[in-house]
């Protein structure tokens, strides 16, 4: 019961998150977004 409740909140979570980085990257251009997105990926690691 408690796991359908918590996946919901962590896709809600997600899709805001997604929704701040198109904020974010959409008046960047096609280069800058790449740029930023691998960024982010090689500071995860």
């Amino acid at each position: 019961m408690g796991g359908i409740i918590f996946g919901t909140v962590v896709m809600i979570v997600g899709a805001l998150f997604a929704f701040a980085e198109n904020q974010k990257t959409k008046n960047m251009s096609e280069d800058e977004r790449w740029e930023y997105e691998w960024r982010k990926i090689n500071k995860r690691k």
